[in-house]
């Protein structure tokens, strides 16, 4: 005598249904285990944008992304994040300090402000000018 099995075999690539809900587990706890530095801190603002960076006179793009107006819940300080889209790369790490020039662009929908990237080693870290738009 013969048995068989009753259970249902998987056909080209499993089960649609359970891998998928695989893959949203993955990420969920992917996301929960990424630490990115900004945790003990609130987001102010948030948007989409395109960064730039003045170098050898002319405008150079670094990324587009979400640039993020972050303070410091214990420090009060605040700072522009901003992350590339995709893969998350810090584009942007500068302090924001009182006084801080920004300047609306002419005829266009940006703003540019001088401001030291702390992506660098700290002998390097120099004022730098950069545009988001």
């Amino acid at each position: 005598a013969t048995t068989q099995s009753t259970a249902a075999v998987p056909v080209f690539g499993g089960d649609k249904k359970s891998d998928s809900q695989e893959k949203k587990q993955s990420d969920a706890s992917n996301q929960e285990s990424l630490k990115t530095g900004e945790e003990g801190e609130d987001t102010l603002y948030c948007c989409s944008a395109s960064l730039y960076e003045f170098h050898d006179s002319q405008w150079k793009e670094k990324g587009k992304g979400m640039i993020k107006v972050n303070k410091d819940k214990e420090k009060k300080s605040t700072r522009l994040i901003m992350r590339q889209q995709g893969n998350l790369k810090l584009l942007l790490n500068a302090n924001v300090w009182h006084g801080m020039k920004i300047t609306k662009m002419d005829e266009s929908k940006g703003m540019s402000f001088t401001a030291v990237n702390h992506l660098e080693d700290a002998s390097e870290a120099s004022l730098r000018t950069f545009a988001i738009r």
